[in-house]
């Protein structure tokens, strides 16, 4: 059985204006979603990063807290340690979990930023508008 041949699409310049445009815009869209790609993954490399440093910080204080509880003699000791060690976890935590939010919603925004510059850029061109 003979092979079929497909037919190619021929280059942009062939092609009819309209469609030009768009495999010419295809490109940029690429490249847009491969920025829009980088800057989020940059982002959650840093916040990874962010909440492996808070926890290396958090086991050592933790460590710190169970040898102060081991050295106390009396329960009056034990409950304050275990008060201070309660009081700082929680603030700790809340800060930690308030820093990442916000290191989440920067890198969101970062995502985004590059699909809006070309939904812009895009839009004046569909309209006619130049620089």
């Amino acid at each position: 059985m003979a092979r079929q041949n497909r037919t190619s699409t021929p280059p942009a310049q062939e092609l009819p204006a309209p469609m030009a445009a768009l495999v010419a815009g295809n490109g940029e869209g690429i490249e847009t979603a491969m920025e829009s790609q980088r800057a989020v993954l940059d982002g959650m490399a840093e916040i990874s990063q962010e909440v492996m440093t808070f926890m290396s910080h958090r086991f050592q204080e933790d460590m710190e807290a169970s040898k102060s509880l081991m050295a106390c003699t009396t329960p009056e000791e034990a409950f304050h340690v275990q008060r201070r060690f309660a009081e700082t976890a929680t603030r700790e935590y809340f800060d930690e979990a308030r820093k990442v939010m916000e290191m989440a919603a920067r890198v969101a925004l970062d995502g985004w930023a590059p699909v809006e510059r070309r939904t812009a850029e895009a839009l004046k061109q569909s309209n006619g508008q130049t620089d």
